[in-house]
């Protein structure tokens, strides 16, 4: 594969008929199943509710890239939790029902206010005093704790489901099989991804995170035909750099339109939610398989990132439209700077986080943003306008020059 068309990534995978290591395909019922939450861009993490210990029900990240069973923010923890003992777990199933997720017990235990997760194999967890970093979310519901089982994530029906482990739920007939590989340090699950000019590099398969990532170098290296950056209008305001591969290959399975990240230090790189939503995914932790199944309605997902021109700033819990860019979509529409943005196609943008509002903002490239405004003095309007794309020479893609 030459330089020139670097854009290409390779999953090392077959697309076959499902074959494990002990055997033909193995089926059985699900012994929990979790309703969820996740939007690309509103909510891109996988989100369910989990009471412990009989809490009321609590959102918790479904994260394949952290290898806690459970995390729990620190003021969800001190409020829910008694000062000693062990308490189960439970999943929300239909109305209310109790499923305990095997074994998997928690204790806040320490005076300092960190709290110890326990699961029978001894890995423990300890949350930071200062609590989690996720807006929105009481904990994290961990690799620690979902390698138990065999993990089937549906993203357009919204249900995870928790197998036996070796079990395999039934397919669609073609599905891609890739192999994982865990790492012996942090026993986090990677597969084999190629890029460029056929480096392999062990990919993490992370639930946690919203982008697909590739390493620092790898990712400077990316350029030419079928590679893009923001505009420069887009990148106005942006924190960090995407770029937007023209086809990644997975395999048997051709992906066009995906968005790359620089990877971080402790996540070099990853295969994220933006792809990963695009199939019916399924984790077989014990036999170290990974099977993709394509929706019928993943073409819907390819949009890249959108342009509004408007580059939001959160104060005191409320968004503002901190500048908007001369003849943007949105200047166009008559959004004016320091207009408060009350919510965006029905999302309220109180309290969110600042990259949260510049998601919800941009949205996808194509789609209609409708937007609910507090001018300064008062007056409400709506205004509603066709986002563009945030990258230049694509579908949709600002007119002015990046």
């Amino acid at each position: 594969m030459s330089r020139s068309l670097g854009v290409l990534v390779a999953l090392c995978a077959v697309v076959s008929p499902l074959q494990g290591k002990h055997g033909p395909a193995r089926t059985a019922a699900p012994e929990a199943t979790l309703a969820f939450e996740y939007q690309r861009f509103a909510l891109p993490r996988i989100v369910a509710r989990l009471s412990i210990h009989g809490s009321p029900w609590l959102p918790f990240a479904v994260d394949t890239g952290t290898n806690v069973p459970l995390a729990l923010d620190q003021q969800v923890a001190r409020q829910i939790l008694p000062a000693s003992g062990k308490v189960p777990v439970a999943a929300r199933k239909g109305n209310a029902s109790l499923i305990p997720l095997r074994g998997m017990v928690t204790a806040l235990t320490t005076p300092a206010g960190a709290t110890p997760i326990g699961v029978p194999y001894g890995v423990e967890a300890n949350l930071h005093p200062n609590g989690l970093t996720l807006p929105q979310i009481s904990g994290i519901l961990g690799l620690g704790a979902l390698r138990l089982y065999t993990v089937r994530i549906d993203f357009k029906s919204h249900k995870l489901e928790l197998y036996p482990p070796g079990a395999l739920p039934h397919t669609n007939g073609h599905a891609a099989v890739l192999p994982l590989s865990e790492d012996p340090r942090s026993h986090r699950f990677t597969t084999l991804l190629q890029p460029l000019a056929g480096a392999r590099l062990n990919a993490l398969v992370d639930t946690g995170s919203s982008l697909t990532r590739v390493p620092a170098a790898e990712f400077a290296a990316l350029k030419g035909p079928g590679v893009w950056t923001r505009s420069q209008q887009a990148a106005v305001g942006a924190a960090g750099g995407r770029k937007l591969l023209s086809r990644i290959e997975l395999s048997g399975l051709s992906e066009p339109m995906v968005e790359v990240s620089a990877g971080t230090a402790d996540t070099p790189c990853a295969i994220g939610l933006d792809l990963l939503s695009r199939f019916r995914v399924t984790f077989d932790f014990r036999d170290r398989l990974l099977l993709l199944e394509r929706r019928a309605d993943a073409n819907s997902m390819q949009a890249p990132e959108g342009y509004t021109g408007i580059v939001p700033v959160m104060r005191f819990g409320k968004c503002f439209a901190a500048t908007v860019i001369p003849k943007s979509p949105a200047a166009t529409a008559g959004v004016q700077q320091g207009d408060q943005l009350i919510a965006v196609d029905g999302n309220l943008l109180a309290s969110v986080s600042p990259a949260g509002a510049r998601r919800i903002v941009n949205g996808a490239a194509g789609s209609m943003a409708s937007i609910s405004i507090r001018r300064i003095w008062g007056q409400h309007v709506m205004v509603q306008f066709p986002r563009l794309s945030a990258y230049p020479n694509t579908q949709g893609g600002p007119t002015a020059a990046g």
